[in-house]
């Protein structure tokens, strides 16, 4: 296992992913960067794009990634309504699991199966991507609270945390999780996601209230 660049822990922390999303104790274990490759931009740490260059399903890569194992992949975000939102809890956009990455490119593409992936909110949010190295005969927690197949309104995916998930797979299995990447962008919401937003939240309220 490689030792992940000062400069990445720095920035984790600087940006508050480090402990918002993850806590302190990954700094001694992620192997490096996790890259998130859009059509026209690439994101890692940090970086600023617009949302619409956004919408393209993006590769993922991982240039330490062990391609003999497996990955859980969670894409997360923690600003629902405002920075480090702690009522709402965090959006939760992607949740896959037994991802492989390529010998050569160390990429790998996540499936297109029909779950929200890029519904922004209103303000500038954080968007979190993390690889966590799975066991041997891993399957993860499974039940209403970690649904890995089909759709899922907001309320479904609000109220959820990347640190607690990968937690409750270490209660379930000698071994657990080990996040080994991770990566972050920042995106500005434009007139287009504000008004999915308020599609996304009646919804969400419509389900609710019907015990969708």
């Amino acid at each position: 296992m490689t030792t992940a660049p000062l400069d990445l822990i720095t920035k984790l922390r600087e940006a508050e992913v480090i402990p918002h999303v993850l806590p302190d104790g990954v700094a001694s274990i992620v192997n490096g960067p996790l890259l998130v490759r859009y059509p026209e931009y690439t994101i890692s740490k940090g970086e600023a794009i617009p949302r619409a260059a956004t919408l393209s399903q993006p590769e993922i890569e991982f240039p330490e990634a062990d391609t003999s194992a497996s990955y859980t992949i969670i894409m997360t975000d923690p600003d629902l309504l405002k920075k480090h939102d702690t009522l709402s809890g965090q959006v939760r956009h992607w949740l896959e699991t037994g991802i492989k990455f390529d010998a050569t490119s160390k990429r790998t593409t996540l499936s297109t199966q029909p779950v929200a992936r890029n519904d922004y909110g209103a303000s500038k949010h954080r968007y979190v991507f993390i690889a966590a190295k799975e066991p041997a005969e891993y399957t993860g927690p499974q039940g209403k609270d970690y649904p890995l197949t089909g759709p899922a309104d907001l309320k479904d995916r609000m109220k959820w945390s990347a640190k607690q998930y990968i937690q409750a797979c270490f209660l379930l299995t000698e071994e657990g999780l080990t996040v080994e990447a991770v990566g972050w962008m920042e995106v500005d919401a434009d007139l287009a996601a504000t008004m999915d937003n308020i599609a996304l939240t009646a919804e969400a309220i419509k389900n609710k209230v019907l015990g969708k």
